[in-house]
């Protein structure tokens, strides 16, 4: 039997935020591109200082006929990506 320390679990949670991250920074990207908006990113993981219980700090920026579709697309895709999003 293996004992998993806390500072483990931590900083195997902070690696999971931070794959989860650059995977939605993609996303958000192409989404905007697609459908002329951005996303802006701010705090912790703008600075890439994310930690084991970092959320992801997003702004929408999209014309207002689309600003209801990107908060459903960008939380969605947190949840799926196991990330907290706070948009």
């Amino acid at each position: 039997m293996s004992v998993v320390t806390l500072a483990a679990r931590k900083a195997a949670r902070a690696d999971e935020i931070r794959l989860g991250f650059e995977r939605l920074h993609a996303e958000m990207a192409e989404y905007g591109r697609a459908r002329g908006g951005r996303f802006w990113v701010y705090g912790s993981a703008a600075k890439a200082r994310l930690h084991f219980a970092s959320d992801i700090d997003i702004l929408v920026d999209f014309d207002e006929p689309e600003v209801s579709d990107a908060v459903d697309f960008v939380e969605t895709a947190c949840a799926r990506l196991n990330l907290e999003g706070d948009v």
